[in-house]
């Protein structure tokens, strides 16, 4: 082989080579494009985070809205799973909307008092009765109660064992209506109950967005010992009120 040829030959393979640099250089940024911000590369995952994301908010928003639950989420409820100021843990009034319930009920348009008497009812017992001044709504199972000793001062404020188990389907109390709950407030006449209670606190729809101004406060007949007081569900009659208040066993959260 003479020069001429090993010249031909060494100019191919420098041009190989020059071509297959260039290739794998130009290959590269290829490859680290999804990295570079504002690159068409880039774009496609910035996009499939997005789709992500609104999915992700729509299920949290959802999620807000059901409850329970529960009690409505329950607002907002069994009453162990949700806050105080929220014992049935059921729906709260947007849920109960989108499912076809009627919103949650507006406290300012419920009107608790206390029921007369009925034949056979013990001395400790008080049959809370909240009217419904509105449109049909929903109600949580029962309402929210403290026992106090009222502005001139005495024991210190206490709350009312309730049932166990709450739950089902919803709570709704139509225009007009009146739902009942009775607390017994010295359900086994225990010989040292605490003297001196003489209100009743009650919020008749607690929900998380209730506040001290839902507050209604009920005056005792008369100043009422208490001792691990029973506090019922909602329902249609005062004498199942009352059944249902002998069963609660249980200290609200």
């Amino acid at each position: 082989m003479n020069r001429l040829q090993y010249a031909l030959l060494a100019g191919s393979a420098l041009v190989a080579l020059t071509a297959t640099g260039c290739s794998s250089n130009t290959a590269k940024p290829a490859a680290q494009q999804p990295a570079a911000s504002g690159s068409p590369a880039g774009a496609t995952p910035s996009v499939t985070s997005s789709a992500s994301g609104t999915t992700g908010t729509a299920g949290t928003a959802s999620s807000s809205l059901s409850s329970a639950s529960g009690a409505s989420s329950g607002t907002s409820s069994s009453p162990s799973a949700k806050s105080a100021s929220s014992p049935s843990g059921k729906s709260s009034s947007k849920a109960g909307s989108a499912a076809g319930i009627p919103a949650a009920c507006d406290n300012a348009k419920l009107n608790a008092s206390l029921a007369p008497a009925i034949a056979g009812q013990k001395a400790s017992v008080q049959v809370i009765a909240v009217k419904n001044t509105g449109a049909d709504c929903e109600l949580q199972y029962l309402p929210y109660v403290w026992i106090t000793a009222g502005p001139g001062g005495g024991p210190e404020q206490t709350r009312p064992l309730i049932p166990s188990g709450l739950g089902g389907g919803p709570l709704i109390i139509k225009s007009g209506a009146t739902q009942y709950a009775a607390i017994d407030l010295n359900p086994g006449n225990a010989s040292n109950a605490v003297d001196g209670y003489t209100y009743l606190s009650v919020t008749a729809n607690p929900t998380p967005d209730t506040s001290g101004k839902d507050v209604q406060d009920l005056k005792l007949p008369a100043p009422a010992k208490v001792a691990k007081a029973k506090l019922g569900l909602y329902l249609d009659k005062p004498a199942d009120a009352i059944s249902s208040a002998e069963s609660a066993d249980t200290p609200e959260q």
